[in-house]
């Protein structure tokens, strides 16, 4: 019978230490993976998922807080949940037609494309005491009210300020405008 060199495996502490830490963790990710795999059959209920995988709530937010990569994974799936539900969502508006919904939907998340709300300012213009502008005296301009969009007001004023450049002056520039205007008109 051939010689076979048998030498005795000693352990020490410290490798036994080793060895019990190595096999703490790979207990510890295999419970991480049950625990993600959970997740996504409970579709992101934690509670349910926790039971699911025989950990407590308090261990599933320890992991999401000291492990940057779970935290990752749990917010990656977190993230196709609401993908799949999007999905489902737009699939039965399309399906119902339903166009409040499109537009509600296209105004949040196609913005971009110019979908988006148009911003809107409320503009009041009025004379005193919230009354009617009075133009030379003789003519009243409508007070605009209301809700309007920037470049339509923007574009109603200027047309409206062509028409009489003295609603942009004070009461001693309207004064002298009058002159003027009447200064003016006698000449003609």
């Amino acid at each position: 019978m051939p010689n076979r060199d048998r030498r005795a495996v000693t352990t020490t502490p410290e490798s036994a230490e080793k060895q019990k830490v190595k096999a703490d963790r790979a207990a510890t990710t295999a419970r991480k993976k049950a625990m993600l795999t959970a997740l996504a059959i409970c579709k992101g209920n934690v509670s349910k998922a926790c039971k699911r995988a025989g950990i407590t709530r308090a261990c599933h937010y320890l992991w999401a807080k000291e492990d940057p990569g779970y935290r990752e994974r749990c917010g990656d799936m977190a993230e196709r949940l609401v993908d799949d539900i999007e999905t489902l969502f737009v699939q039965s508006m399309i399906n119902a037609d339903d166009r409040q919904s499109m537009r509600w939907y296209l105004e949040r998340q196609a913005g971009t494309r110019g979908y988006g709300k148009s911003e809107t300012t409320k503009h009041v213009v009025s004379g005193p005491d919230d009354g009617p502008i009075q133009v030379n005296g003789s003519m009243t301009v409508a007070v605009l009210r209301g809700i309007v969009p920037d470049k339509a007001l923007r574009s109603a004023m200027r047309d409206l300020v062509a028409q009489y450049p003295e609603l942009l002056l004070d009461d001693e520039a309207l004064e002298r405008h009058r002159q003027r205007s009447g200064a003016n008109s006698s000449s003609n």
